[in-house]
């Protein structure tokens, strides 16, 4: 079996934090009683050893719940934002889902404009009707007009029309986003710039399409953008990006919709959600 990776170490600035809030309500309840009750001093000692292996107990506790987290909870905007480990497609039919796409909205899943692993792929795959239907929707949708970018009629493989990042075209509950720019090499490119200016257009867009839904979104980016301007980038970063991009945004997800983000159970290890509690 394998063992869970350490993310929270003992010397944790945040959970000392958390810990000595925890120590001072205890420290409050013993203090009161030994104030208020005549005990001969042998009780005080066994009460003085109780109270120590309670913080110890406490501490522990905390340390092991910090490194198992699976879920967090946020108030972002007044809104309620969620964090968890899970499989978008899973997810509640009423939810919409946001997917990711290249600025040309393509469609060939063949392994060499978009991998059938990844989630673009997966989800054109288990599309109910003929992929050349949605390519037409998207290509007659008059919002979707209003967004193109530009043409490239030198584009040997996939569509020609590419679309500004951040349009989003919804296809019953799915949210078709464009995330990334696509190379002459067929391989999604963004500066970290454009990956936060495309998040903060895509809020808006959502702002105008969900309808009172809970929206659900994946670790937009992750696994096959290259950042142009960046060596690596973490999947930590990448959430607290998307996070930080919502913030600013100023979007509210009205109860009792919400906002969930979806991390690929794979993904655990790479995730530090302990980081973000309380931010």
């Amino acid at each position: 079996m394998k063992r869970p990776k350490i993310k929270i170490s003992a010397f944790n600035n945040k959970l000392w934090g958390n810990f000595l809030k925890w120590a001072s309500g205890v420290s409050v309840v013993v203090t009161t009683v030994l104030a208020f009750l005549d005990l001969c001093s042998q009780i005080k000692l066994i009460i003085f050893f109780g109270f120590l292996g309670t913080l110890v107990v406490i501490f522990v506790i905390l340390l092991i719940v910090a490194n198992v987290m699976t879920k967090l909870t946020l108030k972002i905007n007044n809104s309620t934002v969620n964090i968890l480990f899970d499989d978008i497609f899973q997810q509640p039919e009423s939810d919409l889902k946001v997917i990711a796409f290249n600025e040309y909205f393509d469609t060939q899943v063949d392994d060499v404009l978009i991998s059938k692993s990844s989630l673009n792929g997966q989800y054109l795959l288990q599309l109910k009707q003929p992929i050349e239907e949605l390519d037409e929707l998207i290509a007659n949708s008059s919002r979707m007009k209003e967004r193109i970018a530009g043409r490239n009629a030198r584009r040997k493989e996939g569509k020609t029309v590419k679309y500004k990042l951040g349009s989003i075209y919804r296809h019953n509950d799915y949210l078709l986003v464009a995330l990334t720019h696509f190379d002459d090499g067929n391989c999604a490119r963004l500066t970290v710039q454009e990956y936060s200016d495309c998040l903060i257009n895509m809020w808006n867009e959502i702002d105008s399409l969900y309808n009172g839904k809970t929206v659900t979104l994946p670790l937009l980016g992750s696994g096959i953008t290259r950042f142009k301007d960046c060596v690596d980038i973490s999947d930590q970063e990448l959430l607290e990006i998307i996070l930080w991009t919502y913030r600013i945004s100023r979007v509210k997800f009205v109860y009792p919709s919400c906002l969930n983000i979806i991390i690929s159970k794979e993904k655990k290890d790479k995730i530090n959600l302990y980081k973000l509690k309380g931010e």
